[in-house]
C-alpha cells in the first residue's frame, strides 16, 4: 500500500468526546517504532450500546477527519447507514459530530454532489 497520499500522525493528536461513549483505537503502522506513525479511528456509542458514529481521524488525503454516521429509526433499527464523508468545517479532530440528516447542505450531500474531489 502506498502512503504517498495518507497524512500520517506520529502521537494522538484527537481527543474524543467526553460527553459520548467511544471507544479509541490507535493502530501503530511502523512495526519498528513506539513513535512512528499511527492510525487513529474512534467510534461514538449511544446509551443504548449502538454505534452512532466512526471517525478515522485525519483519514482524507488533505488531512480532515472521515465520518460516517448511522441513524436508527424509533424501533432501534438501523434506517440508514450512511456512506463516510471528510467533515472540513465543524469540531476539532476526533471529536463527535451532531448529524441532522434534514439540515440543508449537509457536508455528506455536499461532498457526494462535487464533481471533482478535493
Amino acid at each position: 500500500m502506498a502512503l504517498d497520499n495518507i497524512r500520517l500522525i506520529t502521537q494522538s493528536q484527537a481527543e474524543p468526546s467526553g460527553n459520548q461513549n467511544y471507544i479509541n483505537s490507535i493502530t501503530h503502522l511502523d512495526e519498528h517504532e513506539s513513535n512512528g506513525a499511527i492510525q487513529q479511528d474512534i467510534q461514538y456509542f449511544d446509551g443504548l450500546g449502538r454505534l452512532s458514529q466512526e471517525v478515522n481521524v485525519f483519514g482524507s488525503p488533505a488531512g480532515h477527519d472521515i465520518i460516517k454516521p448511522v441513524i436508527y429509526d424509533e424501533f432501534g433499527r438501523i434506517e440508514r447507514s450512511l456512506l463516510p464523508y471528510p467533515e472540513v468545517n465543524n469540531g476539532s479532530p476526533g471529536s463527535y459530530r451532531d448529524f441532522d440528516w434534514d439540515q440543508q447542505d449537509h457536508p455528506q450531500e455536499i461532498f457526494y454532489q462535487e464533481k471533482f474531489f478535493k
